[in-house]
């Protein structure tokens, strides 16, 4: 388990597949990260119930600037979480779906906007 006070900028778990209470601890983690600007979960068995509740940390203004969550289990379902998340965020401006269960092309295209509007604020 990761301290209360934490001071990290990245973060990166890749091919191993933790339980469910030990992603969600390690979402807890996440949120009390002021820090945290990258995270990266790749072939996590990340659902859309995980992505619904980074969504709500992405979407109350957790301030990463990219997440990864490709090769996960993640539909369009998650990925529709994901898009309120980011349209709510002026953060985050790299979202990282691929190889995941399925996104529609709508949903991809709304997260795509919104990342390049994020980028361009960010450049300014």
């Amino acid at each position: 388990v990761l301290p209360n006070s934490l001071y990290f900028t990245e973060l990166s778990i890749r091919y191993t597949v933790p339980s469910k209470n030990g992603l969600h601890a390690l979402l807890d983690a996440v949120q009390r990260s002021p820090h945290l600007e990258k995270l990266e979960l790749q072939a996590v068995k990340f659902d859309d119930r995980d992505a619904s509740l980074l969504a709500e940390m992405i979407r109350k203004g957790l301030q990463l600037r990219s997440v990864g969550l490709y090769d996960n289990k993640i539909t369009n379902i998650g990925a529709a979480a994901l898009a309120d998340g980011v349209d709510a965020n002026e953060f985050i401006t790299a979202l990282d779906l691929s190889d995941n269960t399925g996104s529609s092309n709508g949903v991809l295209d709304r997260i795509a906007k919104k990342l390049a509007a994020n980028e361009e604020a960010t450049l300014r």
